[in-house]
């Protein structure tokens, strides 16, 4: 003999109620006593009914919102990664630290037109997630209801809210990095 947790329970009468109703309402529309219905309910649970039905649509497009797919696939638009040699040093932007790797490829094209200082300021990117700047293990990004990202490391509890996701944020990060790295490009050009 096989229990039914609450949670079925409550699912199983809660669908059963649901299909009930729909099935009320299309008999109704189909009948065309559905003015009879509408007129017979109490405006207070129209309301209420109405209410329901805005709540769902709401928390309905949230969810969709929430989990919908974050950024773009990456590593299909790259070069293979053995070409990408990951930098000791981490970058710090938002509260957090990011991981820098710069693209090294082991040929050179001979005809290669390309100006070099646009080569070496676009030979660098931001590795996600972000690290935890106080023990520096991978972040934890979760959505938050009413808009807005939680970063969390597992190891140490660091806590930290953000308006954009860390894919947002890597973008940033990158352009600041990009801006430094030609600032660097024309000191040592100068010298």
């Amino acid at each position: 003999m096989s229990i039914i947790s609450k949670k079925d329970l409550v699912t199983a009468l809660l669908a059963s109620f649901l299909f009930w109703l729909a099935t009320q309402i299309v008999t109704a529309v189909f009948t065309g006593s559905w003015m009879w219905v509408i007129n017979s309910l109490p405006l207070n649970v129209l309301v209420m009914f109405v209410f329901v039905i805005v709540l769902s649509a709401l928390i309905f497009l949230r969810y969709r919102q929430l989990h919908a797919k974050r950024g773009f696939g990456m590593l299909w638009l790259q070069g293979p990664s053995n070409e990408w040699v990951t930098l000791d040093q981490l970058f710090p932007y938002a509260g957090v630290l990011w991981t820098v790797r710069q693209f090294a490829p082991g040929f050179r094209s001979i005809g290669n037109r390309e100006n070099l200082k646009t080569t070496f300021v676009n030979s660098f990117d931001i590795v996600t997630p972000p690290r935890c700047p106080e023990c520096q293990t991978e972040l934890e990004q979760t959505h938050q209801f009413f808009g807005g990202y939680r970063w969390e490391c597992v190891q140490c509890g660091f806590k930290k809210r953000n308006r954009l996701s860390y894919y947002r944020e890597a973008n940033r990060t990158l352009k600041i990095l990009r801006r430094e790295a030609e600032i660097d490009f024309e000191r040592r050009e100068a010298k």
